[in-house]
């Protein structure tokens, strides 16, 4: 069951907690009018993220975004480093309690440097 599921003209996305299956994100870049996106607490991988990295980063609306606590490891840094690139309206970000580890934060060290509002 989802906490909050958004209407047409939502501004927020909240799926926290949802145990979400691996093909269950396959709606959101449908949706047009998110300024924030919580999909913390669902265990989403780095295909998943690869999937919705371009509908994020041509969202100009997006300003928070929240994948904490799921299964991201390195490899989603270099993604989330041309997200930084391309979204300048991105003005939060959380990556905690992830696999990230220290090559995933190296690679996005520059990125994080150079965006204008993070």
């Amino acid at each position: 069951d989802l906490h909050s599921f958004p209407t047409r003209r939502s501004s927020d996305l909240n799926l926290v907690h949802n145990n979400l299956p691996h093909n269950a994100i396959g709606f959101i870049p449908s949706l047009s009018h998110i300024h924030t996106l919580n999909l913390g607490c669902n265990q989403l991988r780095d295909d998943e993220l690869n999937f919705l990295l371009p509908w994020l980063g041509n969202n100009p609306l997006l300003r928070s975004l929240d994948l904490r606590r799921n299964s991201l490891t390195s490899t989603s840094g270099t993604g989330l480093c041309t997200l930084l690139r391309t979204s300048s309206s991105l003005t939060r970000l959380s990556l905690s309690h992830n696999l990230l580890r220290n090559e995933g934060a190296v690679a996005l060290a520059p990125a994080l440097k150079q965006h204008p509002s993070l």
